[in-house]
């Protein structure tokens, strides 16, 4: 069981650190709790626990494509939507 507490509280931290980062990259000011991140920690422990001590690595890489992707697409969505305000003019 102190395998799944460890490698839990490595990704929550892991996961917490990346949705800050991308947090304060979009430029927002205010969000809701991320309940998301539990699920990615949970995820973590259990595959940590039954599978590999290197699944922990392996779910923060795939939720920091997630982030990235994510963040790459609101970008593209507000240079679309800039270009778009810009011909309206």
């Amino acid at each position: 069981m102190m395998v799944f507490t460890i490698h839990f509280a490595v990704a929550l931290a892991g996961s917490a650190a990346l949705f800050w980062l991308f947090f304060l990259a979009a430029g927002e000011e205010s969000t809701s709790a991320p309940f998301g991140l539990v699920f990615v920690a949970l995820t973590a422990g259990v595959l940590a626990q039954f599978l590999s001590a290197w699944s922990t690595p392996l779910v923060l890489y795939l939720y920091l494509l997630g982030c990235l992707r994510e963040h790459a697409a609101a970008c593209c969505a507000a240079d679309a939507a800039g270009r778009n305000a810009d011909a309206l003019r």
